[in-house]
Order: C-alpha cells, then structure tokens, then sequence
C-alpha cells in the first residue's frame, strides 16, 4: 500500500485536474474493526478504497483525475456501460496483472476486460478475499436515462462496516432493504436524484454518514441544509476552506477570542450558519445588529462558519479552543 503522504501529493493531480467540475476531491477514514479504510473521493462517481494492503477502485474516471501515476487497482468496480463509469482510458493506467474487475453484462458486452473478470447483476453477491460485495439495482423511475437491470450499485462490506455505493439511480423502494450502511455515497443530479429524492433516501438508508456525489448541482449548500439527522461529508473539508460557492478569493476572515466569534463580511439580513468540521449544521441566526456571536459551548476544535448574502455564500474554517 502507499503511503498516506505519498497518495496525498498524489491526490492533488486529481484536484487540479479539471477544476471546472463542481465536485471537489477530499479524503476520509472509516475505522473499522480490522483497521482503517481510507477513503479518497476523486470526483465525479470516482472512488478509491485503502484497505489491508488493495487499492479498491469504483468507476475511474479519466476526465476528472490524472489516475497515470495513482496506485495500481488491486480490484475495479464498474456500475454501468456509461463511458464517464466505464472509462477505457482510467482502467488502462491503473489495471495491472493480477486486476480483477468486477462491472455488469452491459459492459463485457461492450467491451470485455482483458485480464480477470466476474458480471454481476442486480442481487447478486460476491466475497473477495474476505472482501464481501453485492450488486444493488441502480436505475430511474422518473427519468428513462437508466433503466432497471441494467446498472449496479454495490454494498461493499469491509470487516463490520459497510459502505453503499449508489451509482446512477434516483430513490428506489431496493433502498430499504440495504440494511445497515455506515457510509452511503448517493448521486445528486439530472439523472440521479433530486434535492427531495435524496432527502427520502436518506432518510430511508439512514447511513451513520452520507457522502453526495456524481453531482453538477451548484446549489450543494441547499443539500447540506436539508440533511439534520445523518451526518453529511462534503468539499467544505478541504484544506483551503473554502467550499465551490465561496467567492473567488475567500475574503470572509473570522476571529475567535476569548468564546466571541467576530467575521468581517457579515451585514444585517445576511444569514450566518455554523457547521462541524463533518458538515453537520450547529447553529443558525439571520444577522440583524449584532456582527460578533457567542461560541463558547463549542467544544474544542474544527468548525466552519458560512455567510449567505443575497448573490454569494461565503465559507471559511475557524478554530474554538481550549
């Protein structure tokens, strides 16, 4: 396995490889009781696992990540046929010899990987390696861009967590037959599922944590409003603290002295949000005189703070401390 310090300046040539995607790149562990797994969320329906010693990838995808110097794929997932899940060019610089793919009869049909294989269909269950896997329907009820049968969505099983992988699907009635799901990631798209169908999925799911991805939605702080009781992951954790609808030069600056929380930008009716550091929303208040706010039943650590104006939202982290 690489290193954590290594994948990490690795993962950066995903980040600046088309900044004009709306989903940005971050990381996340998932502790299990055989270790960690490292999760690397690479954008678009692109995903990477860490784990006992494999690189797990689902769906590379070329257009949003320079995959030609990340870590060999010990296993590949393939939800559907579709060129930006199954993409010829990302499987060509990560597949190695000892590669097993793992995609539907769709896409053997149109073009059968070269190396090991194995088709699954909805239903369908499968243990690598002690690594338990099982095909969930992915398809639209609304829309017809995907149809029932045709695309998977997984449930991957790694020691006594589990992580569901929706692929492209609006909300379906299979959502609540998953069973415990510690880690869910859902598509929040034209073709995926709206602000309300995914809401009803997670509200159905009821994951400990819920990852939006495969989203061109701009709008994704109206996602993480809506979303009280499950703990929701986004881009607000990167490293410049600036989420994708903060201005281009992330000029809301914040201090905290001594419990009172002081930003420059705020103005009366602008509407100030507190979030944890994983996305949860703490607090609310639209501004009216006051610009300075209590904070000191915060406990210790990581926050960010967002500011709604009338044409833009502003995000940027600020530390509580002891």
């Amino acid at each position: 396995m690489k290193t954590n310090i290594l994948f990490a300046l690795l993962i950066l040539l995903c980040i600046g490889s088309n900044p004009s995607q709306a989903q940005k790149t971050f990381d996340y562990t998932l502790n299990t009781d055989e270790g960690n797994v490292v999760v690397h969320i690479l954008g678009h329906a692109s995903l990477m696992f860490e784990w006992n010693n494999q690189n797990i990838y689902v769906d590379p995808y070329s257009s949003i990540c320079d995959f030609s110097s990340m870590p060999k794929a010990d296993l590949i997932l393939i939800s559907h046929e579709n060129n930006d899940h199954f993409d010829q060019k990302a499987i060509n610089l990560i597949k190695k010899d000892s590669t097993l793919m793992i995609y539907t009869a769709t896409c053997k049909q149109a073009n059968a990987f070269a190396g090991s294989d194995t088709t699954m269909a909805n239903g369908d269950s499968i243990n690598i390696d002690g690594l338990p896997i099982k095909a969930i329907a992915a398809y639209n009820i609304v829309k017809s861009k995907h149809v029932k049968g045709v695309g998977n969505g997984y449930v991957i099983s790694f020691a006594n967590r589990h992580v569901y992988i929706a692929g492209d699907t609006e909300f379906i009635p299979e959502m609540s037959n998953l069973g415990t799901i510690d880690l869910a990631f859902l598509g929040y798209s034209s073709l995926n599922m709206t602000l309300d169908m995914f809401v009803e999925a997670v509200k159905t799911i009821m994951p400990t944590i819920v990852v939006p991805y495969h989203y061109d939605n701009s709008n994704i702080s109206s996602l993480v409003n809506a979303i009280d009781d499950v703990r929701i992951l986004t881009e607000a954790i990167q490293p410049s603290g600036c989420i994708q609808l903060c201005d281009p030069n992330c000029t809301l600056a914040v201090t905290v002295d001594h419990g009172i929380l002081s930003c420059n930008q705020t103005t009366k009716n602008d509407q100030l949000f507190i979030f944890s550091i994983l996305g949860r929303k703490l607090y609310s208040e639209k501004i009216t005189i006051n610009t300075s706010f209590d904070v000191s039943q915060l406990t210790p650590g990581l926050y960010i703070l967002r500011v709604k104006k009338e044409d833009k939202i502003l995000s940027v982290k600020f530390m509580v401390k002891d």
